[in-house]
């Protein structure tokens, strides 16, 4: 999903430093942020760490880079400049001249944390309470409200219709782009938000990655209420170090932290009985927030049995994981949704979907893109509908996204189908749903101008071919002889293009005919152009920028060495006309690279190129201009000729007339005389006329 970090390190990087140095405040923050850091960069801070203070300043001691880099070996240099980066970009690593010095705060914290243990962090607000108060929460117990509470949060998601959740994580799933503001508003009954794609592929991810991308965007909206959001930050990182099924103290809590606090516990990551009870317990998925934040490389933060492999695969489909590590295990196993775990959709070739779940965050999933039929104990029936399909895709939620979803829970009997090399999905199926999406591609809207009434058939190709070059012809028929052009085509006719509009300023400004003199390139000083009498152009040089100038105005033929063969045509003529070269810049040019053999010609008193080429090369500039739009008002209806002519005369007086025609009596004048001759007009009617 873009926009957001795939790792702690990358969100870190991001925020501004003075929040970052807030962060490095404490001794949490800052062991959380190293054991998310690859295996090299800890290996380098570590030994960072223990060089003592520098006796002048008291301040960590500087190694020089070139110390630095001697520590790692020559083949892994490339790896070693990436971490240099990310430690820069997290503020952890200072340049002072050639050398690197470790953050001072993040230093003393770190060495702290790793030292010092971890068992203060959050009892050190701890209050004097009672046994009863401070008794353990069942582990289960735990684990169902978190599932609960965070299974609550994405129904709404699917189906915004009541105050299920607050109005802070509703700004949440709007500036995450996961909702949208439904533009209907016919009916009272119409839920004021609904689902986009973007939200369907959130409902797709795993549960701790859900976590991570929904606090992220709620901590980008408070930071854009002015909240300092360092200290949730840190608040975080601590839980991350807590002991799952303790309670802590939350008593001295500032009035935005317990806001921040109850944000939590509406998510699942806190339990607390009430909030009159200063107490509360981090769920397990706080607990694994911070050590679950990178989704890529395992291995290089830390977990080495991860690293190692930990995962066997059975031929009937059981799963045995060797770790302990919570990171590693599923969030659905300790949740019960065995149903989810091992899949439970059904797809039939009759566009039936069977449902063996009754898991309400599932089903309405499934709602988003199937008609439901029935439901009853462990099954729902829904339908695959064109109707239902269209209604998905308006949401955004495209036909990838459905297919994967029903792959993704494919029910253990379809993922049989792919022993017998048949696709998961019946293809009947999945091209329909594709189409269905196709469909809706059909009619594309555009603003275009319409160019009509060509004189001649002529006129109407040149217009259109035009358009073609330009690449803004939207539509034309050769009957009719009508052309629709895009409007930024009609507005900006002359599109420019860098090479071709490069290469004729140079051509322009003699810069051929003065330096490459000086490289040697003395057939081209003394010129190698050939142009005959049956258009065709021969170029006696090897050089490609010329043979590039060449073929501005030529449609080149053939390229030999030392030689290439080229075809002056209209429509390699209007080419360069589109791209500001005029035919003086083309003859011009063909004038001052002739060859020794074309210059015989001026002892006889010819012309350096042929008189046919070069009024014919005129005469196709010319054709451009023969059509010219111009907005204009059009005045009809006179009553009598009088009228008529007496508007053309003031019109023509003006100098304000585009075009007339007294057998129609029509009048068209330009839009700046408009106003002007139309007062005219009204003078001269009399009063109580119409006009």
């Amino acid at each position: 999903m873009s926009g957001q970090f795939a790792n702690l390190q990358e969100y870190i990087s991001s925020l501004p430093t003075n929040v970052t140095q807030n962060i490095y405040g404490h001794p949490a923050s800052c062991l959380a942020i190293f054991r998310e850091l690859p295996v090299l960069a800890r290996t380098i801070i570590m030994r960072f760490i223990c060089l003592p203070n520098s006796e002048l300043t008291g301040q960590p001691q500087p190694i020089s880079q070139g110390v630095a880099s001697s520590w790692i070996n020559p083949s892994h240099q490339n790896t070693y400049k990436n971490i240099t980066r990310m430690l820069v970009k997290l503020g952890i690593w200072n340049e002072v001249g050639t050398d690197w010095q470790l953050d001072a705060t993040f230093r003393n914290n770190l060495t702290g944390a790793i030292f010092g243990g971890t068992t203060n962090w959050l009892d050190e607000t701890d209050s004097v309470s009672t046994p009863s108060e401070r008794s353990i929460k069942k582990l289960e117990e735990l684990n169902t409200y978190s599932s609960t509470r965070w299974d609550c949060v994405l129904q709404y998601l699917v189906n915004p219709d009541r105050g299920q959740i607050t109005r802070d994580t509703i700004d949440v799933f709007v500036h995450a782009k996961l909702l949208k503001r439904n533009d209907d508003t016919s009916s009272a009954s119409t839920d004021p938000y609904q689902i986009t794609g973007t939200g369907f592929q959130f409902l797709l991810m795993n549960r701790r990655t859900q976590v991570w991308f929904f606090i992220i965007n709620s901590l980008e909206t408070r930071q854009q209420r002015g909240e300092d959001i360092s200290e949730h930050l840190i608040f975080l990182f601590q839980l991350s170090f807590a002991t799952f099924g303790k309670d802590y103290s939350c008593e001295k809590f500032s009035a935005t932290k317990e806001n921040f606090l109850q944000h939590l516990r509406e998510l699942g990551l806190i339990w607390q009985k009430t909030r009159k009870i200063k107490r509360y317990f981090p769920t397990k998925l706080a607990i694994e927030l911070a050590s679950g934040l990178a989704t890529t490389t395992y291995g290089e933060h830390g977990n080495d049995e991860i690293q190692s492999g930990f995962l066997v695969v059975e031929t009937n489909y059981r799963v045995y994981a060797y770790t302990t590590s919570g990171l590693a295990t599923t969030t659905y196993g300790e949740h019960g949704n065995d149903e989810i775990q091992s899949g439970f959709l059904v797809v039939e070739t009759n566009y039936r979907v069977y449902a063996y779940t009754n898991n309400d965050l599932y089903l309405r999933i499934t709602a988003l893109f199937c008609k439901m039929l029935y439901r009853f104990p462990n099954m729902s029936v829904g339908l695959i509908t064109r109707q239902s399909i269209r209604k998905a895709l308006s949401n955004e939620i495209s036909a990838d996204l459905i297919l994967n979803f029903l792959k993704s829970h494919a029910h253990p009997q379809m993922r049989k189908r792919l022993l017998e090399n048949k696709p998961l999905i019946p293809t009947t199926i999945s091209d329909q749903i594709r189409l269905w999406e196709m469909e809706r591609d059909r009619i594309v809207d555009q603003e275009g101008m319409l160019y009509s009434q060509f004189n001649s058939a002529n006129d109407f190709e040149l217009i259109e071919k035009y358009a073609k070059d330009l690449n803004v012809l939207l539509w034309s028929n050769s009957q009719k002889r009508c052309v629709i052009v895009s409007k930024a085509g009609h507005e900006e006719r002359k599109i420019k293009r860098y090479f071709p509009t490069k290469l004729a300023i140079e051509l322009a400004s003699g810069l051929a005919t003065t330096t490459y003199g000086e490289h040697g390139n003395d057939e081209i000083q003394s010129g190698f152009l050939v142009v005959e009498t049956n258009y065709r152009v021969y170029a006696y040089t090897n050089n490609d920028l010329y043979l590039r100038i060449t073929a501005l105005f030529c449609k080149m033929l053939y390229r030999f060495p030392n030689m290439s063969v080229g075809l002056i045509t209209r429509q390699s003529i209007r080419k360069a006309l589109s791209n500001e070269i005029s035919a003086d810049l083309i003859l011009n040019f063909l004038k001052s690279h002739a060859h020794p053999q074309m210059r015989k010609r001026l002892l006889e008193n010819k012309p350096l190129i042929p008189t046919t080429i070069s009024d014919q090369i005129r005469l196709w500039e010319m054709e451009r201009d023969r059509i010219v739009d111009q907005e204009g008002m059009l005045y009809s209806q006179f009553n009598s000729a009088n009228d008529f002519e007496l508007i053309e005369k003031y019109a023509k007086d003006l100098n304000v007339l585009l075009w007339s025609n007294s057998q129609k009596r029509c009048v068209i004048v330009s839009k700046a005389g408009h106003e002007e001759v139309k007062r005219f007009w009204k003078m001269q009617r009399p009063k109580g006329s119409n006009d």
